[in-house]
Parts: structure tokens; sequence; C-alpha cells
């Protein structure tokens, strides 16, 4: 388990209780949170396809 897993377990845990205790802001928070978190992935892993020569061009 990578620390981005435990990242996102927790935010995932996060929400689930603030869904329990009726916290919309709560909610809220940590529905962006888990929406940043899979950006943040995507992000990577369209970087991690790019050609090294690609990626350090960009730069």
């Amino acid at each position: 388990m990578t620390e981005r897993d435990v990242t996102e377990m927790r935010a995932q845990q996060r929400l689930e209780e603030a869904e329990r205790n009726g916290n919309l802001e709560g909610v809220e928070d940590e529905i962006e949170t888990l929406r940043w978190l899979d950006s943040r992935r995507l992000t990577l892993l369209a970087l991690c396809s790019k050609p090294y020569h690609e990626i350090t061009r960009d730069a």
C-alpha cells in the first residue's frame, strides 16, 4: 500500500464519517479532496506515458 493509497483511504473514511454525521461541509470538502487526488493521479499517469524527451522539453 502506497502513501497515496493511504491518503485516499483516509479521505474516503472522513467522507463516510461526514455523511453519517450529516456534515454537509465535511462531505463537500472530502469530495473535493478525492477529486483533487484523482486529477493528480491522472496528471502523473499522463506524464509517465510521455517519452522522457517530451517531459524535459515541456519543463
